[in-house]
């Protein structure tokens, strides 16, 4: 990954040229866009900025630092393509941007119901009696429209007619009496009206198909209500799991610490299969002692040469022999080279790990996948654990960068005179660089 000059320029004015930031698939790409302008070099150093200050945060606090950090870009389509780039590539983040964008839309739509509930309330208090039943129907049938954009907006209307039925009664819809012929002595006594409610023709059934309304509406609230009920143990869930992994995560963090030889990965029986066949185990009981008859003088000699190097220096040393020497580097032998370490260190592991090529920041993992075909060389000793450079032949090596800091014609194998292998720091599954390693 290429980083932009870490000094943002000064007094920039220059504006962004149009260009396809909605194309971009990773940094690389994107700083190669922003570098074009003085001001787009500048947005490149705060990108970097926010990446490097926000590895100490969890995932809540990275998520609300990246959010504040969107609102300072003014460019849309910069902010787009950083938005996608630094939250939604990341499972963890995208899954509390989605969560936070419901409850944002959630909130929106309450208020949204709850404001036009109120407003059709006082619109229907300021009608007469004998209109409710019209204004009521009306509203209904447009409230089942909306109630797609906002669900819960026609049961929400429907209970508050019902409920200001109930309060209201009589006195709200009772109408003028209507003249009814005088009864004849032998007709038989007029039934007494069921319902306490009296109303003009036509309001009686209004009220039935409001009622009916009213009772699939009430149906439909209870279904509602059931759905978010689901949704809030399922959202309690996911945040409950999110937990755990960090918990997991700090464990293993501190399994790490506490141990002084490097663990292996938790994996199935083949990953371990996996990483026994990539780890040399060395025989180190054939290893011929410095002061032993058998090392002879010069043994001795590069023993007394050796003796106040320290353990990055020693690794390093044995590595630039190693290259100088050898016959072919481009089948690099990690093995045979592991055995060559064993011979100036005790207790020492040597395997091959990969760097991923499209991940947003600089780390390895002990397995090889389709998106991470870049090598590199892990020596481990102990709780200590150094890298160094895959060597492809003898005049290129397979990753540098982000790694090393190189003298002059000191990037190929059979060029290099000294190397300080990079110091790495083992997190989880990952291994990061702690300390950048030199070339000379």
């Amino acid at each position: 990954m290429s980083e932009p000059n870490p000094q943002p320029p000064k007094n920039s004015t220059a504006k962004l040229e149009a260009r396809p930031f909605d194309t971009v698939s990773n940094f690389t790409e994107l700083y190669a866009l922003l570098d074009k302008t003085a001001i787009g070099k500048s947005i490149s150093h705060r990108i970097m900025t926010i990446i490097i200050d926000s590895k100490k945060f969890n995932p809540q606090r990275r998520f609300i630092a990246y959010t504040r950090f969107m609102t300072t870009l003014v460019d849309p389509a910069i902010r787009d393509a950083v938005n996608r780039l630094l939250i939604t590539q990341d499972p963890v983040l995208s899954e509390i941007q989605h969560k936070e964008t419901e409850k944002a839309e959630r909130e929106t739509s309450e208020t949204f119901i709850r404001e036009t509930t109120t407003q059709h309330i006082k619109n229907l208090e300021g009608k007469k009696a004998d209109k409710w039943g019209e204004y009521m129907d009306q509203t209904l049938n447009d409230a089942n429209k909306i109630d797609s954009d906002h669900p819960g907006f026609l049961a929400a209307l429907s209970t508050a007619y019902e409920e200001l039925l109930k309060t209201t009664g009589k006195s709200v819809l009772e109408t003028k009496p209507v003249k009814r012929p005088k009864k004849n002595e032998n007709e038989s006594p007029e039934p007494k009206a069921t319902s306490e409610i009296k109303t003009e023709k036509g309001e009686e059934e209004v009220i039935a198909r409001l009622e009916k309304v009213i009772a699939n509406v009430t149906k439909a609230l209870e279904e509602s209500r059931i759905a978010r009920k689901l949704e809030n143990h399922l959202l309690a869930d996911l945040e409950k799991e999110l937990v755990k992994l960090q918990e997991a995560e700090k464990e293993e963090i501190n399994k790490q610490k506490k141990e002084p030889e490097v663990q292996k990965e938790d994996a199935g029986t083949e990953e371990i299969l996996t990483d026994w066949k990539e780890t040399i185990a060395v025989d180190t009981t054939k290893v011929v002692e410095p002061n032993t008859p058998e090392a002879g003088d010069k043994n001795e000699e590069s023993s007394k040469s050796t003796e106040e190097m320290s353990t990055p220096e020693k690794i390093g040393n044995c590595f630039v022999e190693y290259c100088k020497n050898a016959d072919n580097l481009a089948e690099f032998n990690v093995k045979s080279f592991g055995r060559s370490v064993a011979k100036i260190l005790s207790e020492v592991n040597v395997k091959t790990i990969y760097r991923p090529i499209n991940a947003q920041e600089t780390y390895f993992g002990g397995r090889k996948s389709e998106a991470s075909d870049m090598k590199a060389i892990l020596v481990s000793i102990g709780g200590e654990n150094y890298l160094l450079p895959y060597p492809l032949s003898v005049k290129e090596f397979d990753t540098l960068e982000d790694l090393f800091k190189f003298g002059a014609d000191s990037s190929s194998p059979d060029k290099i005179q000294k190397i300080i292998p990079a110091e790495m720091a083992k997190k989880g599954k990952r291994w990061e660089v702690k300390t950048m390693g030199q070339l000379n």
